[in-house]
């Protein structure tokens, strides 16, 4: 109950805040997102993940590294709803576009997780052990959580400001492979996800 009273108030202050039919803003974007073939290019590092595994493991230990490594879901969503605080003065839109980016990356995400069900290199030295419908966290290596959602929240603030604004994502997605947390794959199918759907709403402005 408490769960649909919070979302029932976040959406009346989202619609308060942004002057713009949300809904209609929404069913846009998400009826822009196109899959890109292209992207198929890195499926051969689904058979580089064990070698550079074993090259990076454990070999980079420093203070940031272990901060985006300790970030759970709520830090993200901190994060998210600040970086959407901030934004919201200067660019509604792209606020909006970076709330709704991080909400769509989410649920992707999480359903390919659960999808796939790979084994996290923590938990075991081979990257081709699956357990599809497995919910347990040593089974939701692909693709990268913080991959994916460090990348859908930057990606509209890289493209509004400057690009050098996608050095912060990669680091988030290379800090996964160094913590031994994910295989490479992960965090680059996790970094085209976010990326994906951070662009295509950033650029699907359909408001005045």
């Amino acid at each position: 109950m408490k769960r649909i009273i919070f979302l029932i108030l976040l959406i009346i202050i989202l619609s308060t805040v942004f002057s713009f039919n949300l809904w209609f803003e929404f069913e846009s974007d998400i009826k822009s997102l196109r899959f890109e073939f292209k992207n198929l290019i890195f499926l051969p590092t689904f058979f580089l993940d064990k070698s550079i595994q074993t090259a990076f493991e454990n070999k980079c230990d420093c203070f940031v590294i272990n901060f985006i490594n300790g970030m759970n879901e709520s830090d993200f969503f901190l994060l998210t709803i600040g970086l959407a605080g901030i934004q919201i003065f200067d660019d509604p839109y792209t606020s909006f576009s970076i709330i709704e980016s991080a909400a769509i990356t989410t649920f992707v995400t999480y359903t390919l997780k659960i999808l796939v069900g790979r084994a996290r290199p923590n938990y075991n030295s081979s990257p081709y052990i699956f357990k599809p419908f497995n919910f347990k966290n040593e089974f939701s290596s692909f693709p990268s959580g913080h991959s994916a959602l460090a990348w859908a929240t930057f990606t509209p603030i890289a493209e509004k400001y400057n690009k050098i604004f996608y050095l912060i994502p990669t680091v988030f997605s290379f800090s996964r492979v160094l913590g031994n947390y994910h295989w490479t794959s992960d965090v680059i199918f996790g970094a085209i996800i976010g990326h994906l759907i951070g662009k295509n709403f950033y650029k699907n402005k359909s408001v005045p």
